[in-house]
């Protein structure tokens, strides 16, 4: 008899043997995957479920993003058209009753309406403080004026007491406040609302 070859033993030992190594043809390697072999076989790039950051939190606001937290009088002031009518309202002592809450409407002459006076009648009206006192007042209304409608003008008492015409102009749909065009309307504030207008009013 012959004696077996080593080569033909091993593989004979290796077919035979029960306790075959998983990573032989037929095991879970067989296709290139590697599957799980228990419980605590995680990835060592997942974080602990604890280690996970929380997302931030939204600021809380403290007014609508809607309302402006600017008062008249500053908006007056960052618009940069009414640096005439800033000046004006410093001087005439108006400007503690414009910082109040109100609300206040205020029909606002541009510069380019100041810039329609006389310049030494200009000159004059920003030195005299009763004077401007008194002609600022006929820009101010207490609370909120509404747009009027169509063939309905609208009435509003201003601080001086005196009455305001406001109406739609027939020609283009805009609005007008007594003899002056509102340019821009609805320049809202804090304390109220400006409407631009492209002529300084005379109380009446």
């Amino acid at each position: 008899m012959q004696p077996k070859r080593a080569d033909k033993i091993l593989l004979s030992s290796i077919r035979k043997d029960p306790k075959a190594s998983p990573t032989s043809p037929d095991g879970p390697e067989a296709n290139g995957s590697r599957q799980s072999v228990g419980p605590t076989d995680r990835s060592p790039y997942r974080q602990p479920r604890g280690a996970r950051p929380k997302p931030a939190k939204r600021p809380t606001e403290s007014a609508p993003r809607w309302q402006s937290k600017e008062n008249i009088l500053q908006a007056v002031a960052a618009l940069g058209r009414f640096e005439t009518l800033g000046r004006a309202l410093q001087s005439s002592g108006l400007t503690a009753t414009l910082a109040l809450n109100g609300p206040y409407t205020l029909f606002a002459p541009t510069d380019k309406a100041f810039a329609k006076l006389d310049s030494a009648d200009l000159d004059a009206l920003l030195n005299d403080s009763v004077r401007l006192h008194e002609l600022l007042s006929y820009h101010v209304v207490p609370g909120k004026v509404k747009a009027p409608r169509r063939n309905l003008p609208r009435s509003a008492t201003t601080l001086g007491g005196t009455a305001l015409e406001i109406a739609v102009v027939p020609e283009d749909g805009g609005y007008r406040v007594d003899d002056s065009r509102i340019v821009k309307t609805n320049i809202r504030a804090s304390n109220g609302v400006i409407h631009a207008i492209d002529t300084v009013l005379t109380p009446r």
